[in-house]
């Protein structure tokens, strides 16, 4: 009896273990496909979710570039003490004399600013009329609470950090400071929405994906929206996925309905597409 047994379940487990390396295979495929394996842990203040600890999007993969698009650096900026890094994309084919916009992209919780490039090619998209900088978190994350401080050396580090690259890459490039623009992705792009709010001259336009809006500051605005001195309209983005299990779905909406209160805009939702949800 036990004879038979064993040999009825030789062929089952063969075909388990084959079933094993085909669905290992598949999962392979759709990472290297992809390129992002998002696990987050998060913690909440106010009544919206707000980003913490946790990795974030990890792409291994490097695309290849189209043939002299682009001029990739690896800078260095010593900010409020600290040694701080990027990697810029300055166009070879831009026209000289003639100032560029600057686009900032932050990297969310455990990335960097390689594996975040690495995945998501911006110079692709801005071609030779941008200059796009991807800065580096102390830590793979970013600081979301503390308030910035009137020098570069008091309050938050971060802020601090991407005013002063501003500045520093407009030494060695032809910048446009009126055409400097903010996105990030997840806890990046928790910044964007805090810096944009606390330092209103520095963006001319922001867009975030999987963030939301800022939160925890001196001031409030009279419906009760947090509020950062001298802050002001200011256009914006907000994207987020509807099945995002780190970030909540709320969360990127009520990013909108923020800025939208704060331009000035009807804060009510709608549907502008006639196109089932997905």
């Amino acid at each position: 009896m036990s004879s038979e047994t064993s040999t009825d379940e030789r062929p089952s487990r063969a075909r388990m273990a084959v079933l094993l390396v085909v669905l290992a295979v598949l999962l392979g495929l759709a990472g290297r496909r992809f390129g992002r394996g998002i696990l987050y842990r998060f913690r909440h203040a106010e009544p919206k979710l707000v980003p913490h600890e946790g990795p974030s999007v990890l792409p291994v993969e490097r695309h290849s570039h189209a043939p002299g698009a682009a001029r990739e650096t690896a800078g260095t900026l010593r900010v409020a003490g600290r040694e701080r890094t990027y990697v810029q994309l300055t166009p070879v084919a831009a026209k000289p004399g003639v100032p560029l916009p600057l686009v900032l992209v932050l990297h969310g919780d455990g990335g960097s600013a390689d594996s975040f490039h690495n995945g998501f090619f911006f110079e692709r998209a801005t071609g030779d009329e941008a200059i796009v900088v991807y800065p580096d978190g102390l830590r793979a994350t970013w600081d979301l609470d503390t308030r910035a401080g009137a020098a570069p050396d008091e309050g938050n580090p971060d802020i601090a950090f991407l005013e002063a690259l501003v500045d520093k890459v407009a030494l060695s490039a032809p910048v446009d400071k009126t055409r400097v623009f903010g996105t990030g992705y997840s806890s990046g792009g928790f910044l964007v929405n805090l810096t944009a709010c606390e330092r209103p001259n520095l963006f001319r336009a922001i867009a975030t994906n999987a963030a939301g809006a800022p939160y925890k500051r001196a001031e409030t605005w009279p419906n009760g929206f947090t509020k950062c001195a001298g802050q002001r309209p200011l256009p914006m983005m907000a994207l987020h996925g509807t099945l995002d299990f780190g970030v909540s779905l709320d969360s990127g909406a009520f990013s909108a309905q923020y800025w939208a209160y704060v331009n000035g805009c009807d804060t009510g939702v709608m549907e502008t597409t006639d196109y089932p949800e997905c």
